[in-house]
Order: C-alpha cells, then structure tokens, then sequence
C-alpha cells in the first residue's frame, strides 16, 4: 500500500462487493475524488450524494460509502464499476468513524463544548486557559482554529473528513489540547 493508504477492513467497513480495496484518500465532494479514493455518497436534504458516484467513479474512486437507497440510485453506473461498495444503515456514522482511522493521529486532549448560546466563548475561555498552563491548546469552530494552530473554517463543526485531517494535522503541528464546538 502507498503512504497513508489503508485498506476498507483497516477503516472498520466491509463491502458487499468489490473486496476489501485499498483506500488513499477519503471524499465527500466529488469533485475532489481522486484515485484511490473512498466516495462517501451521503443522503442530503435537497439530493442524494449517490447522483454524483458516476462521476466519483470517473474521477478514480476505488470505493463507494453509501446507504441502501444510495446504492439503488447508483445502480447502473455502481454495476460496471471495479469499485467496492460499502453499503450501511447509518453512513454517516461510519464515515466519521472511518476519517478517525485513517487520519489516526489528534491531540491527545479533546474537549466539546455544546448548547444552544456560548460556545465559542466556552472553547476560547478553555483554550485560553491551557495555555495560560502552558499547554499547546487551539479551539475550532465559529471564528475558525485558533491558538497554537491556526486555520480558516468555514462550519462551525466542521465535516468529518475535514475534521480529522484537521485534528491530525493540529497533532503533528505539537497541540496537545483541542476545544471543539459542536453543533
């Protein structure tokens, strides 16, 4: 396998055929497939993310996440695909799970912080506070990733592919400490 790759079986997903395909990079957008690529087709509000596997499977996805209505939507263009297919109850649910594998590494730390007003002040008040420690601390969400890492965010919580890279990335960079608003 290349370098950050991993196997569907080594990110908790078993396909219903297709075999256990290697995995190099993990999306939700199609148009950011890449060979290799896990195409998570979600179900939206306005459309079904399986509308766009045809083109996650031209772009080079090697595996497809969706549920059973996705998989139905997909049908054809999933019939004469060499992809694999994952097909769950709750999708979503192992998609994160998934991203938390293959990214691996966060601080070691983690903090969420819910409810209806005040979270932001509650991430950054905890942030603040671990470094005033002298801890590596940083804070996500509405005024994006803050303090000993920082980066533009566009969600407050941000979606489970970006979050993990993110956390992985706030990890390697030496935060020990994470406040996440959670929405």
């Amino acid at each position: 396998m290349g370098d950050g790759a991993r196997t569907l079986a080594g990110l908790g997903l078993t396909a219903s055929h297709g075999g256990d395909a290697e995995v190099t990079g993990i999306s939700v957008d199609s148009r950011l497939v890449k060979p290799g690529h896990l195409f998570a087709a979600l179900p939206g509000t306005k459309v079904h993310g399986a509308e766009f596997i045809a083109y996650a499977l031209r772009m080079g996805a090697r595996s497809v996440l969706t549920d059973r209505a996705g998989a139905e939507i997909a049908r054809e263009a999933l019939a004469g695909a060499q992809a694999a297919l994952v097909v769950t109850e709750d999708p979503r649910q192992a998609l994160a799970f998934a991203a938390a594998l293959f990214f691996g590494a966060q601080p070691q730390t983690m903090v969420a912080v819910t409810g209806t007003n005040g979270k932001t002040s509650v991430a950054t008040f905890t942030r603040q506070i671990w470094q005033h420690l002298g801890l590596e601390g940083a804070n996500i969400g509405t005024t994006g990733v803050e303090g000993a890492y920082s980066a533009p965010s566009a969600h407050t919580t941000p979606e489970p592919v970006t979050l993990h890279r993110l956390l992985a990335d706030m990890a390697a960079a030496g935060v020990t400490h994470a406040a996440l608003e959670a929405s």
